[in-house]
């Protein structure tokens, strides 16, 4: 996978989090999650490599302060469509004594549903061809209306030969008509994807898997070619074609909120194999990224609070 000049584009939707505070009020950041994979891509691999959003938000303040959060993290916002009239999504976080996260959402105007809206798979295969990595998950499919969503898995489709496309299927129930139409999206998903970063409780729900095993194979049956399925406190299962490595997480971390979790994963397993890393190195990176993610609050944690893997191997 490795290369020079790497860019990578993240598709989705950032919208306004509201976190609970120990005094019992929230305070307000901005969230989502390839945006939070976006943000820890840059966190941890800097200048390595270059990170694009690829969404939509209204033209309010609320709206100009993301993108100028965005543009602090690193990222870049130029694929980021300004709807006049729109406004970005809202969720709030409570947790509870483990630091389980549950969502609550308003998100149904949210100016992201209609990112691609008015074009069709060849505009969407121009606006994503200069990247070498495209990251989406189950959350981008489930809020792009039926049209958007069919454009967008064609232009997947012709670009899946020439690029490394990731997907998270980051399953939220809330979001789709029924769990077949969910079925249905993620098994044309994984037709045009290279990387799969599955996580068990996700496929139980949808399938029943009796096995993580069982789980990997589908995703590989579909097309995909390299599946990573998280287990929570148990690590992770990485799969190619030829092998697997069960790769658990370096130690025990209590947690504080379990936001973010998954995509801080994301990003260091696939920056971690995009420059270059083995599977079984790029899910250790991973999972050191979302240990020290999982120990504080909030999709993104605070800046102050973040450090790199490298600096983190430095004190141990």
């Amino acid at each position: 996978m490795a290369n020079k000049n790497l860019r990578i584009a993240c598709i989705g939707e950032c919208m306004i989090e509201l976190a609970p505070t120990k005094n019992g009020h929230y305070q307000r950041a901005f969230a989502g999650d390839t945006y939070n994979t976006a943000v820890y891509f840059k966190r941890q691999f800097g200048d390595r490599l270059a990170v694009s959003y690829v969404s939509a938000l209204g033209c309010d303040t609320a709206s100009s302060a993301i993108v100028t959060q965005m543009e602090a993290e690193g990222v870049d916002s130029q694929l980021v469509e300004r709807v006049e009239g729109g406004q970005p999504g809202l969720y709030m976080i409570e947790n509870d004594a483990d630091g389980e996260r549950f969502f609550s959402y308003w998100r149904s105007t949210s100016a992201a549903r209609s990112m691609f809206k008015g074009m069709d798979e060849h505009q969407i295969y121009q606006r994503l061809a200069a990247f070498d990595l495209i990251y989406l998950s189950g959350i981008t499919l489930a809020i792009l209306d039926q049209e958007q969503r069919r454009c967008l898995l064609l232009a997947l489709g012709k670009l899946k030969e020439k690029k490394t496309i990731a997907f998270d299927p980051n399953y939220r129930a809330a979001l789709w008509d029924n769990v077949e139409v969910c079925a249905d999206a993620f098994r044309q998903i994984a037709a045009v994807t290279s990387v799969v970063l599955a996580t068990f409780d996700d496929d139980l729900a949808i399938w029943g898997d009796a096995s993580i095993d069982k789980a990997a194979q589908r995703w590989m049956n579909w097309g995909a070619s390299e599946v990573v399925v998280k287990d929570g406190a148990e690590g992770c299962t990485v799969f190619n074609e030829k092998d697997q490595w069960k790769v658990p997480t370096p130690r025990k971390i209590i947690a504080v909120d379990t936001t973010g979790a998954g995509d801080s994963f994301a990003a260091g397993y696939l920056g971690a194999r995009l420059l270059g890393s083995g599977e079984k190195q790029a899910a250790l990176v991973a999972h050191q990224i979302a240990g020290q993610v999982i120990a504080h609050a909030g999709g993104v944690i605070a800046a102050e609070n973040w450090r790199t893997v490298e600096e983190i191997n430095s004190h141990i």
